[in-house]
C-alpha cells in the first residue's frame, strides 16, 4: 500500500511533530521530556520512509522528519539533549562545503537557524552523512551518502524566516539549485488518517 502511494508522489516531505518512541531505536524511554509519542504516527512514517528509500523517492526531512529518517535507517536519537539551548532558539549552523544543503542555501553558514527541538541525532545511521552542525555539535543537516539525484536532505531547524536576509533553512529554494526542484515537480506530503 505504501509503495503504491509513493509511486504517485514525485517527492516526499517529512515534517516536524512529537517525539519518536525510543523503542524504535532499541531504547526504553528515559527522558521525562518526551512528548507527543503517537504509535500509529511512528509506524506510518517509518514505513513510508523505508519504502521511499527502497523506491529512491527524493525526500526532504525536516525536524522530526530527520529523526524518523535516521531511526528508519538504523540510527538512534538523544532522547533529550539536556539543555533548552535549542528550544525556540536561533543558532549558527556550519554546512559542509560542496554539500547539497550548502548549495541549496547558497552559503556554508546559516547565521540564524531556527530551532524548536529537545532531541537530536545520536548515532547517525550508516548511509547518512552529517553536513551541518551548530557550534555545540548538534547535528542540524544530513544527506544520504550517495552521488545519486534521489537523496534525502534533512534539516533539524524549522525553517522559520527571520526577515533579516541572512541565509537560513527558509532559503532552500533561493538559487534554483534547490533540494526538491520546484520548477519541475511539487513535493507531495503523504497524509494517512
Amino acid at each position: 500500500y505504501t509503495s503504491r502511494l509513493l509511486g504517485q508522489a514525485p517527492d516526499l516531505v517529512l515534517h516536524g511533530g512529537g517525539d519518536v518512541d525510543p523503542r524504535h531505536y532499541g531504547q526504553q524511554a528515559t527522558a521525562e521530556q518526551l512528548y507527543g509519542i503517537v504509535p500509529e504516527h511512528d509506524e506510518v512514517e517509518l514505513a513510508v520512509v523505508r519504502a521511499a528509500l527502497d523506491l529512491s523517492v527524493p525526500m526532504l526531512a525536516i525536524c522530526r522528519g530527520m529523526q524518523v529518517l535516521n531511526v528508519a535507517m538504523g540510527g538512534t536519537l538523544q532522547q533529550d539533549i539536556g539543555t533548552e539551548a535549542h528550544w525556540f532558539a536561533y543558532h549558527e549552523i556550519a554546512l559542509e562545503a560542496g554539500s547539497r544543503m550548502a548549495k541549496a542555501v547558497g552559503s556554508e553558514l546559516i547565521t540564524a537557524g531556527h530551532c524548536v527541538h529537545h532531541q537530536a541525532l545520536d548515532r547517525v545511521a550508516d548511509g547518512l552523512r552529517v553536513v551541518g552542525r551548530s557550534g555545540d555539535g548538534v547535528v542540524h543537516a544530513c544527506e544520504l551518502d550517495t552521488d545519486g539525484d534521489t537523496v534525502p536532505d534533512c534539516v533539524e531547524g524549522t525553517g522559520d524566516a527571520d526577515g533579516d536576509g541572512t541565509p537560513n533553512f527558509q532559503d532552500l529554494d533561493s538559487d534554483g539549485d534547490n533540494i526538491l526542484d520546484a520548477k519541475d515537480r511539487c513535493a507531495v506530503p503523504i497524509l494517512i488518517k
